[in-house]
């Protein structure tokens, strides 16, 4: 299974500029860069995503297994309701081991940039690169000034198929509420995530239970609850 988020590799993509002249015979379509005049580049580490690139004998396209805006799969079952009917085959090579999207990284610039964070962060780039690594301002910006680099990143992207309530308020309020709301779409046969901090997590009967860190006691608890279809 390919996918261009990647997460069951941990790498990174490294973005770098193409040779005018490849560009200009095709070799590196327009297609392929999203329109940009830099190509990402990736190894994989899995051992059948290695041995399809031993075998091909060329570079591969490895767009996303997955439609725009949708998170990307960590395992066949996911390509398969997402892509059935869309793509000649899947090649299942087992569940991921990370499950987090990879890290884009751009190496053009005067600085190490990560145009897309993942598993690899800032801080482990910059103990290899031995210089400080930063983000791109576009992904950070407050409004819409700065655009990201990477095109995935413009737009509302990994988004999963499911309702988001956020429930606000004192700490025994909060809990009361989204355990009701969890039985209620436990009940119409809904699994059920919450995202709760460390103190509030162990109150909670949902189906997964997502721990933030500890919050400050002056901070006013709150806790989201997400329902998967």
């Amino acid at each position: 299974m390919s996918s261009g988020g990647c997460p069951q590799t941990g790498r990174c993509f490294l973005a770098g500029s193409p040779d005018d002249d490849r560009l200009e015979s095709d070799a590196v379509p327009m297609a392929t860069t999203g329109g940009m005049d830099t190509v990402a580049v990736r190894m994989p580490n899995h051992p059948v995503a290695l041995d399809l690139i031993r075998k091909s004998g060329c570079l591969i396209a490895a767009p996303s297994a997955n439609t725009s805006g949708r998170p990307s799969p960590t395992e066949a079952s996911h390509v398969a309701e997402d892509l059935s009917g869309r793509i000649a085959m899947i090649l299942d090579g087992g569940p991921v081991g990370i499950g987090i999207e990879s890290t884009i990284i751009d190496l053009t610039e005067s600085k190490p940039m990560v145009l897309r964070p993942g598993y690899i962060t800032p801080q482990m780039l910059s103990e290899v690169l031995g210089e400080e690594v930063i983000i791109d301002p576009g992904i950070i910006a407050a409004d819409d000034t700065r655009k990201p680099k990477a095109p995935g990143m413009k737009y509302k992207h990994y988004a999963p198929k499911a309702d988001m309530v956020i429930v606000d308020g004192p700490s025994d309020a909060v809990v009361s509420k989204i355990n009701a709301l969890v039985h209620q779409k436990q009940e119409n046969g809904q699994k059920v995530a919450v995202i709760a901090t460390e103190e509030s997590g162990p109150s909670y009967h949902a189906d997964v239970i997502l721990s933030m860190a500890a919050v400050p006691t002056k901070t006013p608890l709150h806790s989201i609850c997400t329902k998967f279809a």
